[in-house]
């Protein structure tokens, strides 16, 4: 499955945490390079930022066998984006529950930074 993860903002932090927990995961390769072509793209994944919006609906309007995802949808300005998005990925139960009436399957997946894991001497 070929994957685009496309941000002209990549080192914005809710950015950085999506691509490292997306990029974990087992069978899934991403990429960063919005230039590439989408072409052979399965999925193009997108960030709520405006110039990221504007790139989901061109994408979309390219390539129509493309599946877009917006993650993190947040602001006004994503309404009239929304029918450009096949789905919304979002990171908490409010967030699902507001978002519900655009109609678009929506997947949960907790935003956590990864932390390394140390071990304490408690006194």
């Amino acid at each position: 499955m070929n994957i685009i993860f496309s941000s002209r903002y990549m080192d914005a932090p809710c950015t950085e945490f999506y691509w490292e927990a997306l990029s974990s995961i087992a069978g899934i390769t991403l990429s960063n390079n919005s230039d590439m072509c989408f072409n052979n793209c399965d999925i193009a994944l997108f960030m709520t930022y405006p110039d990221d919006i504007k790139e989901m609906k061109r994408v979309k309007k390219m390539y129509a066998k493309v599946k877009t995802g917006l993650i993190d949808p947040r602001g006004t300005q994503i309404k009239e984006y929304i029918p450009y998005a096949d789905f919304l990925i979002v990171d908490s139960l409010e967030m699902k529950d507001f978002f519900s009436h655009f109609k678009r399957p929506i997947f949960q997946y907790y935003e956590y930074p990864k932390l390394e894991r140390k071990v304490k001497k408690h006194i």
